[in-house]
């Protein structure tokens, strides 16, 4: 089993202006391994926003302490929301998808601009009591 936690940190530094810092920590990094190795992570990021729908963003993910494979993953993007929709078109150093496998960095060294990979995503914002 692998069990994770994060805290998110994010701040509005100006009205045009986000950052934001995510401490985690990763039980049984390496799940196939019989020992058990835990990572301490630290990501970053911030997100400027040249209007008041669209964002330019960039993250990294970095670890600390622990199993850590190939160095930080990172992450550079644009973001457009619609009316409690986010679609995030970015370039990411990462193949890795969930929490657990991302925080023990990325899957292969980067060497160069073939190394990174397209990526896009939808998020829902969802609120309590809200007709879906």
């Amino acid at each position: 089993f692998q069990y994770f936690a994060q805290l998110p940190v994010n701040v509005r530094v100006q009205k045009r202006l986000m950052v934001g810092i995510v401490p985690a920590f990763l039980v049984n990094s390496a799940i196939y391994s019989y020992s058990v190795e835990n990572t301490f992570a630290l990501g970053g990021g911030a997100t400027f926003f040249p209007k008041n729908t669209v964002g330019i963003f960039g993250e990294v993910n970095a670890g600390v302490t622990g199993l850590y494979d190939n160095g930080p993953a990172w992450t550079f993007g644009v973001q457009v929301e619609t009316g409690g929709h986010f679609f995030k078109l970015f370039l990411s150093t990462s193949t890795r998808l969930n929490t657990s496998q991302f925080l023990s960095g990325v899957d292969q060294p980067v060497h160069g601009i073939g190394d990174w990979h397209l990526g896009f995503t939808i998020t829902r914002l969802l609120k309590p009591g809200e007709k879906w």
